[in-house]
């Protein structure tokens, strides 16, 4: 009977957690679109694409991650700004490896490469030899 009210408290508590942190998710979601409609600044607008394109991507939604990266991208088009296209590259790289279309994934994360060497990111440049460790990985255990 005791083991019976633990393992209803666990299941209680793990769904409410859940539930809590897709609460905030949203909650961070509508808050960057607001955002995003308030502001004029290019630049701001592309970090504020970015982001929401990393938020999809961490609660699942991978479909609306590429089409907010596709966004920033199309704005980074139109401006000399490497940090934004560091984030939409780096974006692309992760969600393209999760998606397990590898190909994709190695070429974003090879452009990031270079693009983390010119700029001198170490941070990114991290980011983007994990992301490449990762599909080694996959491809070589899935294959």
């Amino acid at each position: 009977m005791r083991y019976k009210l633990l393992l209803i408290a666990f299941i209680f508590f793990g769904y409410f957690h859940q539930t809590f942190s897709q609460s905030k998710d949203l909650s961070t979601i509508n808050s960057l679109k607001d955002s995003f409609q308030k502001i004029s600044d290019k630049k701001k607008k592309v970090d504020l694409l970015n982001q929401l394109g990393y938020e999809f991507r961490k609660i699942g939604l991978k479909d609306s991650s590429l089409l907010y990266t596709d966004r920033a991208s199309e704005l980074i088009d139109q401006l000399h700004y490497p940090q934004g296209e560091i984030s939409a590259t780096l974006n692309y790289a992760i969600t393209y490896r999760e998606l397990r279309k590898y190909p994709k994934a190695r070429e974003y994360s090879q452009a990031l490469i270079r693009l983390c060497e010119v700029e001198k990111d170490s941070i990114r440049l991290g980011d983007a030899y994990d992301n490449l460790a990762h599909i080694i990985f996959r491809r070589r255990r899935f294959a």
